[in-house]
C-alpha cells in the first residue's frame, strides 16, 4: 500500500471523528487539542534529542499547561512567569555551557505549538457565536486541505519553478498558486451551504485565501526546516502516510493564529 493510499484512508476515518469533536467544541475539543499539542511537544523533544540537542520536556509540558490554560484560568500569565522563572535558575545552574541551545528548543517546543492550538480554540469560540465559530474553525481546516492538495497536484502538474529547493525540493511556486485555487473553492462553497448560520459576510470570509495560501504553505516549510536541521523524515510514526501530529498540524500552527488576529482586528473596526 502506497503512502498516499495509506494517507487518504487515514483521513478518510479520522476527519469524521475529528469534526464531529469539533461540532461539540467545549471540553472535547479543547481536551483534544490540548493532547494534540503535547504530542507535538513529545515529538519535537524527540526530532531534537536526535540531533543532540537534549530538550527539558516536562518543563516543555508545563509551559504548555500554561499557554493552554489562558481560556479556563484565571492566572495563566503568573503560571508561565513562574514556570519561566524556574526553568531559567534550572538551566543557568546545569552544566554544560552548551545547554543554551537546548533551552531555547525546550521554550520553542513549548510555546510554537501553544501558539498555533489556542488560535484555534479562540476560532471555534469566536464572539461566543457556537454557529459561527464551529463554522469558521471547520472552514479553516478544509481550506488548508484544499489548499495543500490543489498545491500537491499543481504543482506536480505544472511545476516548473522551485520554491524553497534547499528546504522542500518538491515544493514549486506554480503548486503554491494553485493552492490559493482550492482554499478559495472550499470558502466559496462552505460559504454558500452555510451562510444562513454565519454571522460573516462572504466579503468578511475573503481574506482568508490570502491568510491560510501564504501561512499554511511557511508553515509546512518551517517544520520541513526544522526535520532538516534535525536529520528527521517525519516527527512520528502515530499517523500512518502522515508521519507524526507536527506533520500533521504544522500548516494550522501558523494559520489559526493569523485567521484570529484578522478576525480580532475585523471585531475592533
Amino acid at each position: 500500500m502506497s503512502e498516499l493510499t495509506k494517507r487518504v484512508l487515514l483521513a478518510l476515518a479520522l476527519a469524521p471523528l475529528f469534526i464531529f469533536i469539533l461540532w461539540l467544541g467545549g471540553g472535547w475539543f479543547y481536551g483534544l487539542m490540548s493532547a494534540v499539542a503535547a504530542l507535538i511537544v513529545w515529538e519535537l523533544h524527540s526530532m531534537f534529542s536526535d540531533k543532540g540537542i537534549t530538550t527539558n520536556p516536562y518543563f516543555a509540558l508545563l509551559f504548555l499547561a500554561g499557554g493552554l490554560a489562558f481560556p479556563i484560568l484565571n492566572f495563566p500569565i503568573e503560571y508561565i512567569y513562574a514556570s519561566l522563572l524556574i526553568f531559567i535558575v534550572v538551566e543557568t545552574l546545569r552544566p554544560p555551557h552548551e545547554r543554551v541551545l537546548a533551552s531555547f528548543a525546550t521554550l520553542f517546543s513549548a510555546f510554537y505549538p501553544v501558539f498555533g492550538i489556542l488560535g484555534l480554540l479562540f476560532l471555534r469560540d469566536f464572539s461566543g457565536d457556537t454557529s459561527t465559530g464551529f463554522i469558521v474553525t471547520l472552514i479553516l481546516i478544509l481550506m488548508i486541505w484544499g489548499n495543500d492538495v490543489f498545491a500537491y497536484f499543481g504543482g506536480k502538474t505544472f511545476g516548473k519553478h522551485k520554491m524553497a529547493p534547499l528546504i522542500s525540493p518538491k515544493k514549486t511556486w506554480e503548486g503554491f498558486a494553485s493552492g490559493f485555487l482550492g482554499a478559495a473553492l472550499v470558502l466559496i462553497v462552505g460559504w454558500f451551504l452555510a451562510a444562513d448560520l454565519l454571522s460573516l459576510s462572504l466579503t468578511e470570509l475573503l481574506p482568508m485565501i490570502l491568510l491560510v495560501s501564504v501561512f499554511g504553505p511557511v508553515g509546512d516549510l518551517f517544520a520541513s526546516k526544522i526535520k532538516r536541521f534535525t536529520g528527521s523524515k517525519d516527527s512520528g510514526k502515530l499517523l500512518p502516510g502522515h508521519g507524526g501530529f507536527f506533520d500533521r498540524f504544522d500548516s494550522l500552527l501558523l494559520v489559526s493564529p493569523s485567521v484570529y488576529i484578522y478576525f480580532s482586528i475585523l471585531n475592533m473596526l
